[in-house]
């Protein structure tokens, strides 16, 4: 029951080009907590997610290893935190708000540019 916006420089992200790290941050975005919840007596805050590298490697279909991997890039550029237990990993994508719409507040010029593709 939300929506995520993107403007053009996505494509001037650092981790753009790297599929699997691009892919990871993505699928965080979409399924984190866009407003407080409880989860099994813990408290998960907006822009969290409570999951697991072997969970997120079958939902996403990659590695551990490669999952690890993206984690770390993501972790070590401050995109994220992750807090883990021996059950689980608690991730805050940090800056969820503007990390969460990666625009602009600026209304699109009409006609600025033709599209590349007819819209459905």
């Amino acid at each position: 029951s939300g929506w995520i916006k993107f403007t053009e420089k996505i494509t001037e992200w650092e981790w753009y080009s790297d599929a699997n790290t691009f892919r990871v941050f993505m699928h965080l975005l979409l399924t984190a907590n866009f407003e407080d919840k409880r989860w099994r007596n813990i408290d998960v805050k907006r822009g969290q997610i409570i999951t697991g590298r072997m969970e997120l490697a079958q939902t996403l279909r990659l590695s551990e290893r490669q999952i690890r991997t993206a984690l770390d890039k993501l972790k070590m550029s401050g995109v994220i935190t992750i807090k883990t237990t021996n059950q689980y990993s608690l991730i805050t994508v940090e800056n969820y708000t503007v990390s969460r719409f990666l625009t602009e507040n600026v209304q699109p010029k009409p006609n600025s540019r033709p599209t590349r593709s007819p819209q459905k």
